[in-house]
């Protein structure tokens, strides 16, 4: 109920609005209320649980009588045992967990200051909504949110996206994807590709291995598209683009990891007249695809990069209309990355290093 509130209040009140979350005083919290757009937290929880000589910490609770070590690192916890703040009267005793909770409450609050600064902040939630199963059922509440959290989500972070569990397959950036893959526009045919290293145009083996179809091929144009976990496809145009560079996932799948993958595959039998796959990828997801074909030659030009992150980008047709006529484009020596485009000798665009995004001169 508690995500349901806070999220009417994000779609209703214009986004200037500070939203105050009172009795939320626990650090557990304070993650996912930032996460929902919380703005500011009131609470006496610190000394309500100090009175009760319960100690706080972003894990959880403890009761001090259970405590053989000191839970942090504040003065409180580095300066005192357990065993000698039970011997002290209840009001010293009170007070010296009151000043802990406090500390902790602050030092969680600026950790979740930097994850916010750092792009973070979802795996920070991640982290602490697995402390309890409350918290966790109430993370996977506001994940089906995409839609409204996806307006107030920057679609470029400094840090990468990590893979922790089934949840990450719902977060704003994998939704963001598959919306976004709709502005590229399609061919006939479909690679699927089995994950390499990133980029994984850069790690493409000269022998690719055999590919299976469910029919005999009859087409001559190919799109060309990676499949792993989280984003399940991406396509080979877009690699060097945040975040499909910047995400590490484990290389063993879980159940729901794979049913994804099976799900976008069939999903894409409807839209592709034919789509072939790697052996790895029809035997690692069971798809059933009997006839060996011989995998169409990669091709993959610097045009056809920055048409397809253009229109990734900005919209289908961006990139044809952005970069036509006659182009020269100029690489990074140092990492052969596409760092600047020019048309007719103007300077149209630059590629930031940090993302891959096109930076328009104009």
């Amino acid at each position: 109920s508690l995500v349901k509130v806070v999220m009417a209040s994000v779609e209703y009140l214009p986004p200037s609005r500070p939203r105050h979350l009172m009795g939320a005083g626990h650090p557990m919290l304070f993650a996912l209320a930032v996460a929902m757009g919380c703005d500011l937290f009131d609470s006496a929880a610190y000394m309500l649980y100090a009175n009760d000589d319960r100690l706080l910490t972003p894990s959880g609770t403890y009761k001090l009588d259970e405590l053989k070590e000191m839970p942090c690192s504040c003065n409180v916890c580095v300066e005192h045992t357990p065993q000698e703040l039970q011997t002290m009267d209840k009001d010293e005793r009170r007070d010296l967990i009151a000043a802990h909770n406090l500390y902790v409450s602050f030092a969680e609050i600026r950790r979740v200051r930097q994850a916010i600064s750092d792009g973070s902040l979802m795996e920070l939630v991640d982290q602490r909504c697995r402390a309890h199963p409350r918290l966790l059922d109430a993370y996977r509440r506001l994940l089906n949110y995409q839609e409204l959290i996806e307006k107030y989500d920057p679609v470029s972070k400094k840090s990468a996206f990590f893979y922790t569990g089934p949840e990450s397959l719902k977060r704003v950036e994998v939704y963001r994807h598959h919306r976004r893959l709709n502005r590229l526009p399609k061919k006939r045919g479909l690679v699927l590709l089995s994950a390499s290293n990133k980029p994984y145009s850069r790690h493409i083996p000269e022998d690719l291995g055999e590919f299976f179809s469910q029919a005999p091929v009859e087409v001559d144009e190919w799109q060309f598209m990676v499949v792993d976990i989280p984003f399940g496809i991406i396509p080979l145009e877009l690699d060097e683009f945040y975040p499909f560079s910047q995400n590490e996932s484990p290389s063993t799948l879980d159940v729901e990891s794979e049913n994804f993958i099976s799900s976008i595959i069939k999903k894409l039998e409807e839209e592709y007249e034919t789509i072939i796959v790697s052996e790895n990828l029809n035997r690692r997801f069971n798809l059933g695809f009997k006839f060996r074909v011989e995998p169409p030659h990669i091709k993959l030009s610097d045009r056809d990069r920055l048409v397809a992150v253009a229109d990734y980008q900005f919209g289908r047709g961006a990139g044809k209309a952005l970069f036509n006529g006659n182009l020269q484009i100029i690489k990074s020596k140092k990492t052969g990355r596409i760092r600047y485009v020019y048309a007719d000798d103007e300077l149209i665009a630059s590629i930031r290093t940090s993302d891959g995004f096109i930076i328009p001169s104009w």
